[in-house]
């Protein structure tokens, strides 16, 4: 492995560095959400096992699990968390945006706020926990009015 210093790198290293993108087996992902679409949970299972190694019983956490998860959590962590929750929710809730109209020389002008019907937010796992990412991403959704709100976050083998 070559390690150069960022302060060292020629123009040409730095647009290429920042050109280079992900790889994306876009054959892949099309299989991958095509045979979802087709099977459902058992392809997400399946998909789950193979690329986390971890085998779910179940993809959805139930209620009992989220208050037992509460319960078990140190209860200045649930009071930070739930100060953070009200902190954001009062930011977004002043910057909701509201529907208005005008009428200017025969035109009736304005702007339509319509939620989205559903919306999925994706909380990264792996050695650390991110409650950050659930507030700063459902919270937003919850204040505009979005009815269902879907939260993913990789299993832990």
């Amino acid at each position: 492995m070559i390690i150069k210093e960022l302060s060292q790198l020629t123009k040409d290293e730095k647009e290429g560095i920042l050109r280079r993108g992900a790889r994306v087996d876009v054959t892949l992902v099309k299989e991958i959400v095509e045979s979802v679409k087709r099977e459902g949970d058992r392809a997400l299972k399946d998909y789950t096992a193979r690329f986390d190694g971890a085998v779910l019983e179940f993809l959805r956490v139930s209620e009992e699990e989220f208050a037992r998860a509460v319960d078990a959590a140190d209860p200045a962590v649930v009071s930070e968390i739930e100060k953070a929750y009200r902190n954001i929710l009062t930011y977004h809730e002043q910057q909701a945006e509201n529907e208005w109209w005008t009428e200017e020389e025969g035109r009736r002008l304005g702007q339509i706020v319509r939620p989205l019907e559903s919306v999925g937010c994706y909380v990264p796992g792996g050695r650390a926990f991110y409650p950050s990412t659930v507030l700063m991403s459902a919270v937003p959704a919850r204040v505009a009015g979005v009815k269902r709100i879907v939260v993913t976050t990789p299993p832990q083998p």
